[in-house]
């Protein structure tokens, strides 16, 4: 690990990059020199050179996504835009109508369909997907034979948190036609192309910086499909919502793009953090998302042989992050080996439920040899 990029301690093996990111120097320091240009003039900035910079953020999202800038905003988070779409739609339903979800959803997730549902009067249906799984296309068939005539929305994850599973989210969204599809895409820039616009038919595209793009925390973003742009706001009531506040720019710019007085440098950073994280591999971005993943399949398979288990998904599902099945049972949803496995000095991720799982990421700071020690050390902790 190269201490003058990454300020993560070197008596840990890192190996959880996928739940909270970790922020390069460089990038922090461009953090700080916003934070300077703000506070050397806060009106002046808010008035002046705000909305512009918000522009150009808006612009690099853009473009990472594959979407239209005119229905791209930022966000604080992923949680912040999925339930702002889940409690968009579910006003819009009729009474009775029914949201899809997969049992692999974020847990967050989960409870934010069940409250907003029970607010609406519409009913949760949540379709269990293998684990184990042996092809995209059990998912597709899965979740495509759940959606029925009072199905009003279907949401997905482009990739699975506990579990690591890339979805053919694309797929889904060709076969579910005119139901309109919310994406999860938490993991998805920096792990997966979306440039391409291939998640164009999805309704709404939530999906954060902090993870892969490892910008500051507090930086995401959303796409909205232009049919659902007059229908969507921030659960947040600022100025944006009466006319006049912000002249020349639609009303979903307006209202998302300032909900009160914040720090907004973790969205300003985030080309930065597009920038010095490309440049940390001779062929940019997708030699970081190639590399990542060829590491991730090595960390799987080295684990699996370990555990004397079979690799639970073929890997055209994996990105840069994989999750081993294991022996055993634990109700908490964060499993104590995770625990147990720091005191030995290796941070990971570890799930109760059927399976257990262990889920380990990779990122370019991470190396074959530290996924060797884990996967010598783990049977015998097991």
């Amino acid at each position: 690990m190269d201490a003058s990029t990454w300020l993560l301690d070197p008596s840990l093996r890192h190996l959880n990059h996928g739940s909270f990111g970790a922020v390069p120097r460089p990038v922090l320091e461009a953090q700080d020199e916003w934070r300077r240009r703000f506070e050397s003039d806060p009106v002046g900035f808010v008035d002046g050179d705000l909305m512009p910079e918000l522009d150009r953020v808006r612009e690099t999202w853009a473009r990472l996504l594959g979407a239209d800038p005119a229905g791209t905003v930022m966000l604080r988070n992923t949680t912040a835009g999925m339930t702002t779409v889940l409690d968009a739609v579910a006003r819009a339903l009729p009474r009775g109508s029914q949201i899809v979800l997969t049992d692999h959803a974020y847990n967050s997730t989960r409870i934010a369909v069940d409250v907003v549902a029970a607010r609406h009067d519409v009913h949760p249906v949540t379709v269990g997907l293998p684990f184990p799984v042996r092809s995209p296309d059990e998912v597709t068939d899965r979740v495509v034979s759940a959606v029925a005539p009072r199905t009003g929305l279907v949401v997905l994850d482009l990739v699975t948190s506990r579990t690591a599973l890339r979805l053919p989210v694309e797929a889904i969204v060709s076969a579910v036609g005119d139901v309109p599809v919310l994406v999860d895409a938490a993991h998805g820039p920096g792990m997966v192309d979306m440039s391409s616009g291939s998640l164009r038919g999805a309704a709404f595209v939530v999906a954060n910086g902090h993870k892969w793009l490892c910008a500051p925390r507090g930086s995401a973003a959303m796409v909205v499909r232009e049919d659902w742009r007059d229908r969507v706001r921030p659960l947040v009531v600022s100025h944006g919502w009466e006319d006049g506040f912000a002249p020349g720019r639609s009303r979903l710019h307006a209202t998302f793009d300032w909900t009160g007085t914040d720090d907004v440098t973790s969205w300003l950073t985030v080309p930065s953090a597009v920038q010095t994280v490309g440049a940390l591999h001779p062929d940019g971005w997708p030699g970081v998302r190639e590399a990542n993943r060829a590491l991730a399949r090595y960390a799987r398979d080295q684990l699996c042989e370990a555990l004397g288990v079979e690799a639970p998904a073929p890997d055209s599902m994996l990105g840069s992050m994989a999750a081993v099945p294991l022996p055993g049972e634990s109700s908490d949803m964060l499993d104590p080996l995770a625990a147990e496995l720091r005191g030995h000095g290796f941070v990971v991720a570890a799930f109760g439920g059927a399976p257990r799982v262990l889920r380990v990421s990779a990122h370019v700071y991470n190396e074959a040899a530290e996924y060797d020690a884990l996967a010598q050390l783990l049977p015998g902790l097991l």
